[in-house]
């Protein structure tokens, strides 16, 4: 959902910090679109940079979090579908 954004530049910067370099990060205003999806896509409601969000405010902090919060709710969503426990 967000390329090149905040979240998914916080992700790189936690799990492949060298492949990061934020002085080439393009700040840019949130993209405005509604909270739902249609079908076809609108191309219009992506920005011309491709990205939703800036990337400007990354940090390995944040995706160490983002990767904390996301693995546990997978963990999680497993456990509940397959009831199978997982070593802790």
């Amino acid at each position: 959902m967000e390329h090149g954004g905040v979240l998914e530049t916080s992700l790189m910067l936690a799990l492949y910090p060298t492949l990061v370099d934020l002085s080439r990060a393009v700040d840019v205003e949130p993209a405005q679109f509604p909270p739902y999806d249609v079908y076809p896509a609108k191309p219009e409601w992506t920005p011309a940079s491709g990205t939703l969000s800036s990337p400007k405010d990354a940090s390995a902090e944040k995706g160490e979090l983002l990767l904390e919060v996301c693995t546990k709710g997978i963990v999680a969503a497993l456990r509940a579908e397959f009831g199978t426990p997982c070593p802790a």
